[in-house]
């Protein structure tokens, strides 16, 4: 669940502690107390992420990587079936030592929430089970780092394309070995599979292109993502909010009456 707060738009949890120092009903209590309610506020507001997840897992088996064009552009369509936060974005290393092109990653709703989200890899923050990937990061708010984006449920697409258009024919230059068929996947209970996608960038768009070319069978599976799911918030938490909110205004309105 997202909400407007001074600032942005963020999941709600995240809402109430970036608001507890703007509200003006707040800004009438004493320092500690709105001290010890952020401090309340930020531990209940991490521990709203339910649990951390991979998208999706990969088994290569006997078939081999291959050098794609540097115009083609892939991916696969999934559904999401719970809210979830991205943190990190990435695509399969072979060598677990990072890439010899630029890369850039999308992520397309096919549900109109919005552009597509996209990032630039070609160092990796974080390189795990033969992935490599960037952190995604929705905004910055006083050096602390709010990840993202927040995806509601819905199908979306994910893809990846070189960003590396240059080169004379013929010449020599290494090159990131990718899956075009896998044997197996297993997806989070958060996401489905729905099917594999292609595409052209024949112009060199630096924004890549959507894959709208649907493909067969488990083809294409080398963008992934990490996140977490995002839980409604507690109804102890909006209460225990909604209670001091109340009692403040009630004893502003006494104060005024005498």
């Amino acid at each position: 669940m997202e909400a407007e707060c001074v600032g942005g738009t963020y999941t709600l949890p995240t809402c109430l502690v970036h608001d507890i120092f703007n509200h003006s009903v707040m800004k009438t209590l004493t320092r500690s107390v709105r001290t010890s309610m952020a401090f309340v506020l930020f531990f209940m507001s991490a521990a709203a992420s339910l649990r951390g997840a991979t998208a999706l897992q990969i088994d290569v088996g006997p078939n081999p990587l291959v050098a794609f064009p540097d115009e083609f552009v892939f991916g696969w369509e999934f559904q999401i079936n719970v809210p979830i936060q991205i943190h990190h974005i990435g695509l399969f290393d072979a060598g677990g030592d990072g890439f010899h092109s630029l890369w850039k990653i999308s992520i397309w709703s096919l549900d109109g929430f919005g552009g597509p989200t996209s990032g630039e890899l070609d160092t990796a923050a974080l390189t795990e089970s033969g992935f490599s990937y960037f952190e995604s990061v929705a905004q910055l708010i006083d050096n602390v780092v709010i990840h993202g984006p927040t995806l509601q449920p819905g199908r979306y697409v994910i893809d990846a394309g070189s960003l590396f258009f240059g080169g004379e024919p013929g010449e020599p230059r290494e090159t990131d070995l990718m899956p075009s068929l896998v044997t197996s996947i297993v997806t989070d209970p958060a996401i489905t599979f729905i099917q594999a996608r292609s595409g052209m960038n024949t112009f060199h768009n630096e924004d890549l292109v959507f894959p709208s070319t649907v493909e067969p069978g488990l083809k294409y599976m080398a963008p992934n993502f990490q996140f977490d799911v995002v839980p409604e918030p507690s109804a102890g938490l909006l209460l225990t909010v909604g209670l001091v909110v109340c009692r403040r205004r009630d004893l502003l309105a006494r104060n005024r009456s005498r």
